[in-house]
């Protein structure tokens, strides 16, 4: 199955991607140049120095580009009132009536505590429930009983099909 992601996200590691190009350009090969400057071997500190950093920038530009390759960009999605990928959901705690908003997203998507993978246990335990439903949630602490109070379309969609 391949990641779904956002167009927000989609453009986030678009950026994350031209800028490490940049500063590899920008910084690495001219550290290489310098060092190559001092000695024709290549087996000089600030070569391996230099060589070694841009090997990092390789890597996580390539990494990049496989997560974004490797991706559906999600535009738009059917809003039918269950929790899905792209959906805002609020929560309580059956046990203490605690509760909390948290954002149903992609594998790559997840920057806070409040936003939780599709694919997670925790994403996986709220697919396809709607308001008034109880889940239970099997986490580390033990299993949580949770009462779906409100889903709606997550505020990075701006064109959604269905009902809100």
């Amino acid at each position: 199955m391949r990641n779904k992601i956002s167009r927000e996200t989609y453009n986030r590691l678009n950026r994350q991607l031209l800028s490490l190009q940049k500063e590899m350009l920008d910084v690495t090969l001219p550290e290489i140049e310098r060092a190559r400057e001092f000695s024709n071997n290549e087996e000089n500190d600030e070569m391996m120095h230099a060589q070694a950093d841009q090997r990092k920038y390789e890597n996580r530009i390539a990494e990049i580009d496989q997560l974004i390759k490797g991706s559906d960009v999600i535009d738009e999605i059917e809003f039918t009132g269950a929790v899905d990928f792209g959906t805002d959901v609020h929560i309580q705690n059956v046990d203490d009536g605690s509760t909390r908003w948290i954002r149903i997203v992609g594998e790559m998507e997840g920057q806070n505590r409040s936003e939780i993978c599709f694919k997670s246990p925790v994403g996986q335990a709220l697919l396809g429930h709607v308001p008034g439903d109880e889940v239970e949630i099997h986490t580390p602490g033990g299993v949580q009983n949770w009462e779906i109070l409100d889903v709606r379309v997550s505020s990075v969609f701006t064109r959604v099909q269905g009902r809100e």
